[in-house]
């Protein structure tokens, strides 16, 4: 027990020495009861959790009386959460959390619960096995997401030491070259399932069962809701919200300001008098807030609780807060949600940190603008002198930099590449160039 809670002085230190090397974005703790974490995160230094995550919200009642059960008999203590079966030739650590996809009601619109992957380097000779509902629920979501399959009729899983055996009988969308649509659907699959739980897939078979005729007024309510979206992140001073507004403008594209949302809350917040640390406030100002985004003649409006409210978000006292609003992660959750609302039936261009990994992970274009920070610090010298703001290019390079390592290490919504993005280094080019890039980008695209 003391070297579980870290009593222990030199394995505290070796510990606390890991964690500032690592810099780690979130740090996951199992204990068995509220105050052996408290205990843990005193004795290593570390902040109140964030969230605390009960074994009842993770697991059904029989796991948990079979863990009680070996428990008992057999002195071991068993965590009754879902396990997984590794590749064979795996190696490593599993960094993107499973997802399991639960649909409620009508529509589809998914419930995702997450369930973080971790394997210890001791536990390489275990054997992990992994539900067979998991990879029925990624191939119906997968399903859902994908255009030519209308619904799956019949989905099958056989578990197998080499891997699952995956049996589906699907309807397609009429309009759609069936064997091309078989193909990619089962292509895709077999990609999602092994890079989402590490497993081999033995083998898929998509049989078509059927084709839908779709009614008139059902093809107009999927082209009424159909969205063409350009997502953009990078650090600041790299011109994204001047290019987002270009393009905006010469493409017919929405342009949401997704910074100017979170200074919305802030601005929210100050009106109500309502202090950083109260933080359950601050999510409740962000669940109902109520903000609308207009643009008149090339220039965006914001309006909170139908009042223009364009510059007061801009004001010292807001830009002062605004960063510790938006580290909060129900705030964040509730911001991500209303964007993507804002962006339902539209072809939008958005700009941000997260865009691209967070909000729209399946955007249609994926941008990341970068520079060298000396250039980023320069660019907003100058635009800060032009507004007649006293400071000085290295006071402007130094923030810039705490600003870039701020962005980089945020518990959420933290700025990272996305993998399927496109970097563009902005250093040497003008905002000509790297708009008519991003217009070649989103043209090919099209």
């Amino acid at each position: 027990m003391k070297k579980a809670i870290f009593l222990d002085e030199k394995e505290k230190n070796e510990m606390r020495r890991a964690i500032r090397k690592c810099k780690p974005e979130a740090i996951l703790i199992l204990g068995t009861s509220d105050g052996m974490i408290d205990k843990i995160t005193e004795n290593l230094g570390l902040p109140k959790p964030e969230k605390r995550i009960y074994i009842q919200e993770v697991a059904t009642e029989a796991e948990m009386e079979t863990a009680k059960r070996i428990r008992t008999t057999q002195g071991k203590h068993v965590i009754p959460v879902p396990t997984f079966e590794i590749k064979k030739d795996f190696s490593g650590y599993i960094l993107d959390p499973l997802q399991i996809f639960k649909f409620k009601g009508n529509g589809n619109n998914p419930y995702i619960a997450e369930k973080s992957i971790i394997r210890p380097t001791f536990s390489y000779l275990g054997n992990f096995t992994i539900s067979d509902t998991v990879f029925r629920q990624i191939a119906e979501y997968l399903a859902k997401k994908s255009d030519a399959i209308y619904k799956v009729v019949r989905n099958r899983v056989e578990s197998t030491p080499e891997g699952p055996n995956i049996y589906m009988e699907v309807s397609i969308n009429y309009g759609y070259n069936i064997l091309q649509s078989l193909r990619n659907f089962r292509t895709r699959i077999k990609k999602e399932i092994e890079i989402l739980t590490t497993m081999n897939v033995k083998e898929i078979t998509i049989v078509a069962k059927g084709l839908h005729m779709p009614e008139k007024e059902e093809v107009k309510e999927k082209q009424s809701q159909k969205t063409f979206i350009v997502a953009m992140d990078g650090p600041a001073g790299t011109g994204k919200g001047t290019i987002a507004k270009l393009i905006s403008q010469e493409m017919n594209l929405v342009n949401i300001d997704t910074g100017a949302m979170y200074r919305c809350v802030a601005l929210k917040a100050l009106q109500t008098n309502v202090k950083l640390e109260e933080t359950e406030k601050l999510i409740a100002i962000s669940n109902h807030i109520k903000i609308e985004i207009e643009n008149k003649e090339g220039v965006q409006k914001f309006y909170l609780d139908g009042k223009d409210v364009t510059e007061e978000i801009r004001s010292k006292e807001v830009t002062a807060i605004v960063s510790q609003v938006s580290t909060i992660p129900e705030v964040r959750e509730n911001m991500v949600a209303l964007q993507r609302k804002m962006a339902e039936g539209k072809n939008v261009i958005m700009e941000g940190r997260d865009i691209t990994t967070v909000v729209f992970p399946n955007a249609n274009v994926k941008i990341y603008l970068d520079a060298e920070v000396e250039e980023r610090a320069k660019r907003r010298y100058e635009e800060n002198i032009a507004k007649g703001m006293k400071t000085t290019l290295e006071e402007t390079l130094e923030a810039m930099k705490q600003r870039d390592y701020n962005d980089m290490h945020k518990p959420v919504g933290a700025l990272k590449i996305a993998e399927d993005a496109i970097v563009v280094d902005t250093t040497k080019m003008t905002i000509e160039e790297v708009k008519n890039r991003v217009k070649e980008m989103i043209n090919s695209k099209k």
